[in-house]
């Protein structure tokens, strides 16, 4: 799937359905900033809880969020939100959990920790995408995934470019996995050439720091056409070596999906 139809195509595929778990609860827990939101996640990981999801979305973010919904969400004023999902063996292995849960996000720094209403939480988190659509058409969309470790470091490095070069942003993550959702919306001053300078050169600022953290430049979208040049640019020349050799040993045509990803000489 990752190679995105570049070594070969799906001609079958065997699924299995699991029943949805019985035991299963959503927390929302409530932080005064990003570094103790997004902190919390190797914490939890290490205490032997293994989520079955780990979502965040920064202040801003949520006040966009309640803007396109017509509501408000609890404790927006200030807060950064981290939604924990988290399954049970029974009633008491997840009340344990529960218990566990509260008592590390507090400790890290959480306002408040709440059994979230698992539906309107959820509708918020999947509104991301049309919140932002909604306050601008003309937006970049980034996908840059770091070790979870590393996410604190980078959402400041987002905030601390943002802030230099007078970007608009709007931030979700899959916490758990360390990938980060970033759109920056077009500033309507701007025209259309003073906006994709200034985008190319965050990306650039932006993608250093990333792969000096050990991260790629995308984590779920994708490379494409869109991010090939700027994938050739910051990925390790041997690396690339590597997948060109992959790829002439699987296609030696060179007629899956071509000019994809990266650029392959017959």
């Amino acid at each position: 799937m990752g190679s995105e139809g570049t070594l070969g195509i799906i001609t079958r595929a065997t699924v299995k359905l699991l029943p949805n778990p019985k035991y299963l609860i959503d927390l929302l827990a409530v932080f005064p900033d990003v570094d103790s939101a997004i902190g919390i996640v190797n914490k939890v990981i290490k205490a032997g809880i293994t989520p079955t999801c780990v979502e965040f979305m920064d202040n801003i973010t949520i006040k966009s969020v309640e803007r396109y919904l017509h509501e408000t969400l609890p404790d927006s004023e200030n807060g950064n939100y981290i939604i924990i999902q988290v399954e049970g063996k029974d009633e008491d292995d997840l009340d344990e959990k529960m218990v566990l849960l509260d008592e590390l996000c507090t400790e890290n720094g959480a306002s408040s920790v709440l059994v979230a209403d698992s539906a309107k939480i959820w509708q918020a988190r999947k509104a991301f995408a049309e919140a932002v659509r909604a306050e601008s058409l003309i937006v970049c969309k980034e996908d840059i995934v770091v070790p979870v470790d590393q996410e604190p470091i980078i959402i400041d490095n987002i905030l601390e470019f943002a802030k230099k070069y007078d970007l608009i942003t709007r931030i979700a993550s899959h916490a758990g996995d360390g990938n980060i959702h970033l759109n920056i919306l077009k500033n309507e001053a701007l025209s259309h050439e003073e906006w994709e300078a200034k985008i190319a050169t965050f990306q650039r600022e932006l993608y250093t720091q990333v792969y000096k953290l050990g991260g790629r430049l995308s984590g779920e979208h994708g490379i494409g056409y869109k991010r090939k040049g700027l994938m050739a640019e910051f990925t390790d020349a041997a690396e690339l070596d590597v997948m060109r050799a992959i790829k002439k040993a699987m296609d030696p045509n060179l007629i899956l999906n071509p000019g994809k990803i990266l650029d392959v000489k017959a």
